[in-house]
């Protein structure tokens, strides 16, 4: 036995058991606890530190140095100021972060801050401009087990989309086919159900975030769990529950055209997997919003079935070939991703950048409404109600500004 390197091995432990025992250490070890699964932004002054496994892992991830605390504890940090380009990276490797912020002092006199995690951010719920891929959907998905039937949810936090669908156990391929098409990047199930979508080959390499159990209740509507169960996700990542998703629709077997993975690959409909310029979607892609080439995107993924709805769509094509584009286009150009906005003032996440960006959008909304009046183009909503909003997005603007 090497009698030096147990002595500094003991050492080693009895300076870590030290370095634990300081009331600041307490403190992050009482909060990590209870998110185990992910990596603690723990705030302290103008950093955001990250101490023992959680140091660990980040540093390697953000090529960050790892040094100790008290020549112990593995830690590493970054300036809270740049956070974002961190958490982006953490999020690419498939990483939770918790982020802990600090307030006041917990008793008077006391040296030691009150800390609360405030947001959990993951794969599937970013909704902060600069942590999103430029106008691409940002897709969670949740799947849930009910009898013969796997019932699931796509939703997009970043714009409130929400869709529905089931398939039957014995129909899988339907169910790989649709999240081919929306490539979500994190997929949720119960607990109770880990191990079954665990064993089934398309998840064999894939990570789940596991979710609570929710009761489940006669309600008729087969949907509902998957109501209770985006809702308690969302309750956990964003604390303060502000953030509301947009009624759901239903994909229902029918409606649109079926089309199985390996269509989907062959046709190069929306990628390739060489490069992402050959495809259908880069062909038709003169989108001057990013709704627009969202909702291009799912319109090729989805093709529409319904032949009113197809008569409508050519009706409308109709009349904007036989008129002169250019004005559309430059009110067009001036729109901000009004979906994204919007979802940010809902979840309290709105910047001041985001009140000037809607006053844009709005403002080019009346003009393109005036302009596609001439032809006789059906716009729905009608102008008062945008030059209402415009007023209220205005004060809105002037009150955020000054108490800013």
């Amino acid at each position: 036995m090497n009698l030096e390197s147990t002595a500094t091995s003991a050492e080693y432990w009895s300076d870590l058991a030290d370095a634990l025992n300081t009331p600041m250490m307490k403190q992050f070890l009482a909060i990590k606890k209870d998110f185990p699964d992910t990596i603690l932004f723990f705030r302290m002054g103008d950093f955001y530190e990250m101490f023992l496994e959680d140091a660990k892992i980040a540093s390697s991830i953000l090529d960050i140095a790892l040094t100790k605390r008290q020549n112990a504890v593995p830690m590493c940090g970054i300036p809270y100021h740049s956070k974002d380009n961190y958490i982006s990276r953490l999020l690419n490797a498939g990483k939770k972060i918790a982020i802990c912020e600090q307030s006041k002092p917990e008793e008077a006199g006391s040296k030691l801050m009150t800390r609360d995690v405030v947001r959990i951010i993951t794969p599937g719920t970013v909704i902060e401009e600069n942590l999103l891929s430029g106008f691409q959907n940002n897709y969670l998905a949740v799947l849930h087990l009910k009898k013969s039937l796997i019932y699931f949810a796509i939703a997009d936090f970043s714009t409130g989309e929400v869709f529905y669908s089931s398939v039957s156990v014995t129909g899988l391929e339907r169910l790989i086919a649709e999240l081919e098409k929306f490539k979500p990047s994190e997929i949720c199930v119960p607990k109770s159900e880990h191990t079954f979508f665990q064993e089934l080959e398309y998840f064999k390499n894939r990570e789940f975030t596991v979710l609570k159990n929710q009761i489940e209740t006669s309600e008729k509507d087969s949907f509902q769990v998957l109501s209770k169960y985006l809702n308690e996700y969302i309750r956990e990542t964003y604390r303060d529950n502000k953030l509301v998703l947009r009624e759901p629709k239903i994909l229902s077997s029918g409606k649109f055209l079926e089309m199985d993975r390996e269509t989907i690959r062959n046709l190069e409909l929306v990628e390739n997997e060489k490069e992402k310029n050959n495809t259908l979607y880069s062909i038709f892609n003169f989108c001057n919003t990013a709704k627009g080439k969202r909702l291009l995107k799912q319109r090729i993924l989805f093709p529409e079935c319904d032949p009113v709805v197809l008569y409508s769509r050519w009706e409308k094509q109709d009349i904007l070939l036989k008129t002169v584009l250019a004005p559309y286009i430059t009110a067009l150009k001036d729109f901000g991703d009004l979906e994204r906005i919007l979802t940010r003032f809902r979840g309290n996440h709105a910047y001041p950048r985001d009140f000037r960006s809607l006053l844009n959008s709005i403002s080019s909304g009346i003009k393109l409404k005036e302009e596609l009046e001439k032809v006789s183009y059906p716009f729905l909503i009608p102008i008062e109600e945008l030059k209402k909003f415009l007023i209220l997005s205005r004060n809105a603007y002037i009150r955020e500004t000054i108490y800013r």
